[in-house]
């Protein structure tokens, strides 16, 4: 997770310790794994940091939304272009043009996969990732079912 956000493995388990991230599940050797639900909230911690918010106040506002406004309807939610996944076993050298190997931007698919915060993906020990990348002709907001992550979000 650290290699692929560029979030500290410090950091991570600082976030762990005040109980702003915690992974999704520790190994018998102490690995922190994260799922889907716990780098979607990353993200999230990431967005409010990159606005220079305190961490204290960002685990309140994560906390209790709806106290800092934080509520949309179900309507306002965002919907996920249709996509395809596409595995990397290797490394990538230029996600620009591994984009548009692929048929899309690297807009897109930055915008489909957050967790892409480098230019490349040196990726050494083959790794596998799953990339998502948009299907051709897909709107970047598609009719897809909506998928609520954080249910006290939404009124």
């Amino acid at each position: 997770v650290s290699e692929i956000t560029g979030v500290s493995i410090r950091i991570l388990r600082y976030y762990d310790e005040i109980g702003l991230l915690k992974p999704a599940k520790v190994t018998d050797a102490g690995y922190r794994l994260y799922d889907n639900r716990t780098l979607e909230k990353l993200q999230q911690i990431m967005f409010f940091r990159e606005l220079e918010i305190p961490l204290a106040d960002i685990k309140e506002i994560m906390e209790h939304p709806s106290a800092y406004g934080f509520r949309i309807t179900p309507d306002q939610l965002y919907r996920q272009a249709d996509c395809k996944e596409v595995t990397v076993n290797g490394p990538v050298e230029d996600w620009a043009t591994w984009a548009k190997n692929q048929g899309t931007t690297y807009m897109a698919l930055r915008e489909m996969n957050p967790w892409i915060r480098a230019k490349s993906l040196p990726n050494k020990t083959g790794k596998s990732y799953t990339v998502l990348v948009p299907k051709a002709g897909a709107q970047l907001r598609s009719k897809q079912k909506v998928t609520v992550h954080d249910p006290r979000w939404v009124k």
